[in-house]
């Protein structure tokens, strides 16, 4: 061997490997958005995907979703168990609430963030996997169904995110 070339190592590269499973992420996130809107002409089935994947994850991750008296207090839950777990920090958020719809800006950086730009590139809205986590909570929290709609798609600065409620009560 040359003293050019290095030995191999026997060390496994848990950044490649991890940057791996990201970009597979992101390629599944990108393919349902587009199976999705293509087919269906709706993001309906990206969502029913996505939410079953969501429940999935927090049954592994072992996380109880406490009872919330209000959807903010299910999505100020959500936000702050992300900051507990190491996800994401919690000024990455800012929720507001106007009369029954919430608004959530959230501040990259987002994992997802190159599913969706791909997706967009492709003529295709994204469906807005960190948003649908804030339906779930609600859903399992409060009781109540929410839809979720990017509102303002920029994930280079961040996005907006609308969560409104399925069918208006009052």
């Amino acid at each position: 061997m040359s003293e050019a070339e290095e030995p191999e190592s026997d060390e496994i590269d848990y950044q490649k490997k991890a940057d791996a499973v990201t970009d597979t992420l992101n390629e599944l996130v990108r393919s349902i958005n587009i199976f999705s809107r293509s087919y269906f002409n709706n993001d309906i089935i990206a969502q029913k995907i996505y939410i079953e994947g969501i429940r999935y994850g927090i049954k592994q991750a072992k996380i109880k979703i406490p009872e919330s008296k209000t959807p903010m207090e299910a999505c100020q839950t959500y936000i702050n168990i992300l900051e507990t777990v190491g996800l994401m920090a919690s000024k990455q958020f800012q929720l507001q609430k106007h009369n029954e719809t919430i608004s959530c800006r959230v501040s990259p950086p987002c994992m997802y963030a190159d599913a969706c730009k791909h997706t967009q590139k492709e003529g295709i809205s994204p469906t807005c996997l960190r948003g649908l986590v804030f339906h779930v909570f609600i859903k399992d929290s409060v009781g109540k169904d929410f839809t979720v709609r990017v509102t303002e798609f920029n994930p280079d600065e961040g996005c907006l995110i609308t969560i409104n409620p399925l069918i208006s009560e009052g």
